[in-house]
């Protein structure tokens, strides 16, 4: 069953922008323009062919009208997703802004605080120096060797 996507501002906290939806609205038209006038075509043909073959050929006609009606409305939704899908993915590159700025941040704060463990190494050997390790049998084999 057939159920239209939510209208701009329904559903989502976030709205598109102004140029999303007059793109959309265009787009919009436009399918309705190509619709109508494919409808306006199939009530002539089936005139036509009303008169002169049997009414299996209207049916026909009627389930291309429907089918039309039908791609109408999914490129209408495909169009309203993807106004929606524009928005999220502006939305997603904002919160991604801060995020960098924090991972930057995080880099030069650990920078200064290796260069200023290695000038308090360098100062005050014994204090800051890391502490020796603990040799095993084979290290100590090693060296006695």
């Amino acid at each position: 069953m057939y159920m239209p996507a939510p209208k701009a501002g329904e559903g989502s906290g976030s709205s598109p922008s102004n140029a999303d939806v007059l793109k959309a609205d265009e787009l919009l038209q436009q399918v309705a323009r190509e619709a109508e006038a494919a409808t306006e075509i199939i009530p002539e043909r089936t005139q036509e062919t009303s008169s002169s073959h049997d009414s299996e050929e209207l049916f026909e006609d009627n389930e291309v009208v429907v089918l039309m009606k039908r791609v109408t409305a999914l490129e209408e939704d495909k169009i309203f997703k993807d106004v929606q899908i524009a928005s999220l993915m502006e939305e997603i590159t904002h919160k991604n802004q801060p995020i960098h700025e924090l991972e930057t941040n995080l880099g030069s704060l650990t920078t200064i605080v290796v260069d200023l463990k290695q000038k308090l190494e360098g100062k005050f050997l014994k204090e800051f120096a890391e502490p020796p390790k603990e040799l095993t049998t084979e290290e100590k084999a090693q060296m006695d060797k």
